[in-house]
């Protein structure tokens, strides 16, 4: 989804591929995989609770 966000933002890809790209389940259909490197989970909230991992 990553590098999909940043081919939309280099006006490679439409916003509008999204759905199309999310229904296909398929990751041929989707754009390149960013690197792990440097991701981080950064907290998670749930109705209210919020965890810090």
């Amino acid at each position: 989804m990553v590098g999909f966000l940043v081919d939309v933002g280099l006006k490679k890809r439409p916003p509008s591929d999204a759905m199309a790209v999310l229904l296909a389940k398929d990751r041929a259909h989707g754009s390149r995989v960013a690197p792990a490197h440097g991701l981080v989970l950064w907290d998670v909230g749930y109705e209210g609770t919020r965890l810090h991992p």
